[in-house]
């Protein structure tokens, strides 16, 4: 588990990232839900399970749960890279 102020500074970057970032990828993929979705993981509010039930209309599903579970590996210590 990470501490708080490693989480703490990946939220902070990834806000930050979401700024800077179009809402949509010029795939229009959803930017802007995947970086929610990981500051959720983040923060402990919500599991993959529940993002895929959240997104399962979502034709961009896919993409938003691989950010999602790169921030539960790296909150597991399995990803050792910055989230933004």
């Amino acid at each position: 588990m990470r501490t708080k102020e490693e989480i703490d500074n990946q939220i902070e970057g990834l806000l930050h990232t979401k700024t800077v970032t179009p809402h949509l990828s010029i795939f229009g993929e959803p930017n802007h839900v995947a970086i929610d979705a990981q500051v959720e993981i983040l923060l402990l509010k919500i599991s993959i399970d529940e993002l895929a039930l959240r997104y399962s209309e979502d034709d961009k599903v896919d993409f938003i749960l691989d950010y999602a579970e790169r921030a539960q590996r790296w909150m597991d210590g399995e990803y050792n890279k910055d989230l933004f």
